[in-house]
This record gives C-alpha cells, sequence and structure tokens, in this order.
C-alpha cells in the first residue's frame, strides 16, 4: 500500500500516535470532533485535519489559538 494519511476516530489518537505517523510521512486527519476543546487538543497534539460538524465554528476557534 502507498498510503499517505491515516484517518482515525479523534478519541482513539494520541500525541505519540501522531508523531510515529508523521515520522512515516503520513498524514493524520481525525474524525468527528464537535467541541471546541476538543478542537484544541488535537491542534496540540499535531493532526493534520480535523472533520467536524461545525467547520465554520472551528475554523474561528482555531483561527487565533497558539498551537
Amino acid at each position: 500500500m502507498n498510503a499517505t494519511s491515516v484517518n482515525l476516530w479523534y478519541r482513539t489518537v494520541s500525541p505519540e500516535f501522531v508523531k510515529k505517523a508523521h515520522a512515516r510521512k503520513l498524514a493524520v486527519f481525525v474524525y468527528t470532533a464537535n467541541l471546541p476543546e476538543e478542537w484544541k487538543l488535537l491542534a496540540d497534539m499535531g493532526v493534520d485535519g480535523v472533520f467536524t460538524d461545525f467547520y465554520a465554528t472551528a475554523v474561528k476557534t482555531l483561527a487565533d489559538y497558539k498551537y
């Protein structure tokens, strides 16, 4: 397989997993996180993208967040 990313339920990802995936040149995308505190935690972990039902709110929340 020539995978370029891993896609996980947001509650199963950890900072260690993200680091290992990135070391293998894999992007990490998570689904479906819908709360601001979840988005911030995932941003702190270094995930590459978040699937959410509240895109506009997530963008506003993370625009000024320093991660």
